[in-house]
């Protein structure tokens, strides 16, 4: 590469890895972002989630404990959509949203529409997480 990496292209390293499946180069590229961004939340669970998803609990366990111990926190998930001109913004396990038991059933439903699509189950989970 003519250039030194930046985060952005470890990043996109990462996600790539991801979705081949490629967690040695996974581990690289992590190594490397976080040389250069330690406090990365979502590498670190990019690539914890690749573990999860193999079944790897204990690295995926290793991972975040290496987020912990640095003091690392993750980021939640927040998603938008507008609705007749109107913007909706939902953060991930927002109990204190006016309408969170109808957005918890919508999002419910939907993952179970995406399972029943899917050849696998799009949402591994370790089995003592719960889902609410």
């Amino acid at each position: 590469m003519p250039m030194k990496p930046t985060r952005s292209i470890w990043g996109a390293i990462l996600n790539a890895c991801q979705s081949h499946g490629d967690e040695e180069i996974a581990e690289k590229a992590l190594t490397e972002l976080l040389k250069l961004e330690p406090d990365d939340d979502g590498g670190y669970m990019l690539l914890s989630n690749m573990y999860a998803a193999e079944g790897k609990w204990c690295n995926s366990n290793e991972i975040r404990e290496a987020m912990g111990s640095k003091g690392v926190k993750k980021t939640a998930g927040c998603s938008s959509l507008v609705v007749d001109g109107i913007t909706h913004s939902f953060v991930a396990a927002d109990k204190k949203h006016p309408r969170w038991v109808e957005v918890r059933s919508i999002t419910n439903f939907l993952k179970g529409e995406m399972d029943v699509k899917a050849d696998f189950p799009l949402f591994s989970m370790h089995p003592s997480l719960s889902s609410d």
